[in-house]
């Protein structure tokens, strides 16, 4: 997980840098994160109990339906489940920090942020 600021910072540094022409970046949060870490953050920012319970995959398909998703949607978002849940995103760069000298929020510290629950 990686905030849209850190993104952005990271965007107007190679913007504004001839030096990163032609290089690829993965831009990254600071860590991995399960879906039971995440609920975990959650709890821990918005003091409640957020617990995480997986669903196989024609559940999700259901709950994404009672939500009113477009199918194209739900077909988007059933791919992102079988991604994290195989950990095809559980790569971690130092990108970010290269880019911009400073690190990436962690999901907690993001999540504290919006919940207004943090330092």
């Amino acid at each position: 997980y990686v905030s849209r600021d850190d993104l952005a910072r990271s965007f107007a540094a190679a913007s504004l840098d001839d030096s990163h022409t032609g290089k690829i970046y993965s831009l990254t949060g600071p860590e991995s994160l399960s879906m039971n870490d995440l609920a975990a953050a959650i709890s821990q920012a918005t003091g409640k109990a957020i617990p995480f319970d997986r669903v196989t995959e024609d559940e999700f398909v259901e709950i994404c339906r009672m939500g009113n998703e477009p199918e194209v949607m739900i077909g988007i978002l059933l791919s992102m489940y079988r991604a994290v849940d195989q950990g095809e995103f559980s790569d971690v760069t130092d990108d970010i920090l290269k880019l911009t000298g400073r690190h990436p929020m962690t999901a907690l510290e993001y999540l504290q942020q919006r919940c207004g629950t943090g330092k």
